[in-house]
């Protein structure tokens, strides 16, 4: 089908990023876009297609894969993943803009506010990564107000769970604990709980601080989770 031409299509592009013919990856980036035209998963392929561009070191055509994307969760994903490419490349003014594009994206995501939040955490790490924590901690609350908008418990967690990330990683250790501590431990993924995963970053963000002593305290703290989640309490 063509979802399934288009992935190939694109993955000969890659190869061809790989053997060093730009122009021929961008003749064959453009095919698999047009093959995907209509398909089923096509925001899927632009979005790996226009990942890769950006990986490639085309921005330019990355954006304007990511402009032709209609689902909104997926082009404010894309283009916080071009800003990425972007702040690795050294270009941190580009990555701004790019993650201030990302950010009014966002925005328009109304029907799936966990997605949402996921989005938002991965724009603010973004910033974080060129520097702008002003902007990063901003759009972290943004998130934190998103979270009552999730209707059920283990989604509120996961959310929770991924702001406690966010903060932790822009050296708010005394937020990243407040909204840890609005997680339910009882909600399990891959054997732990979302209780468990904030507490790990936030003990990992006390380390990388060289606070060792409130480290160990909260890995104490991931003790009585696990120990709650084996006992079945």
């Amino acid at each position: 089908d063509a979802y399934t031409r288009s992935y190939a299509q694109k993955s000969i592009a890659d190869a061809q990023v790989t053997a060093g013919d730009i122009v021929g990856a961008k003749s064959t980036f453009a095919l698999a876009l047009k093959t995907a035209e209509g398909a089923n998963g096509q925001e899927m392929v632009q979005k790996s297609v226009a990942d890769a561009q950006a990986e490639a070191g085309d921005i330019e055509a990355a954006l304007k894969t990511a402009d032709l994307m209609q689902d909104v969760y997926y082009k404010a994903l894309t283009q916080t993943d071009i800003a990425e490419a972007q702040t690795k490349a050294g270009n941190i003014p580009g990555a701004k803009m790019t993650l201030a594009a990302a950010l009014k994206t966002a925005d328009l995501i109304l029907q799936i506010p966990s997605g949402k939040i996921h989005v938002q955490i991965g724009i603010a790490l973004g910033q974080a990564k060129t520097g702008d924590l002003t902007g990063a901690k901003k759009t972290l609350a943004s998130a934190l107000n998103g979270v009552d908008h999730i209707n059920d418990d283990e989604g509120r967690a996961e959310g929770l769970s991924q702001i406690v990330r966010g903060l932790a990683f822009v050296g708010d250790i005394v937020g990243a604990q407040n909204v840890a501590s609005r997680i339910n431990d009882q909600y399990a993924i891959g054997g732990s709980t979302w209780k468990y995963s904030a507490l790990r970053d936030i003990a990992f963000a006390q380390a990388r601080a060289d606070d060792y002593e409130s480290a160990k305290k909260t890995n104490d703290l991931i003790k009585n989770v696990n120990d709650k989640l084996g006992s079945g309490v």
